[in-house]
């Protein structure tokens, strides 16, 4: 799979951000549409600025964390 942060994407409000999933496939030709589209809500947040993962219920499967950097 692979994720895309845009942090500084803004559609109706100003540096909301977007992330951007697109699962895995055999043929990399496959991938030409994301999976999954995120897109943040609040003004500056810059969802997808950092991205992490880690399994935080334990079961196996890494979670996405994403946190999000200074709101004003």
């Amino acid at each position: 799979d692979l994720l895309v942060g845009e942090p500084y994407y803004g559609d109706e409000k100003s540096e909301t951000g977007l992330l951007t999933i697109y699962k895995g496939t055999d043929s990399f030709l496959d991938w030409n549409t994301p999976s999954y589209k995120i897109l943040g809500s609040t003004a500056y947040a810059h969802l997808g600025y950092s991205i992490y993962t880690h399994d935080l219920n334990q079961d196996g499967i890494e979670d996405i964390l994403l946190p999000v950097i200074e709101v004003n």
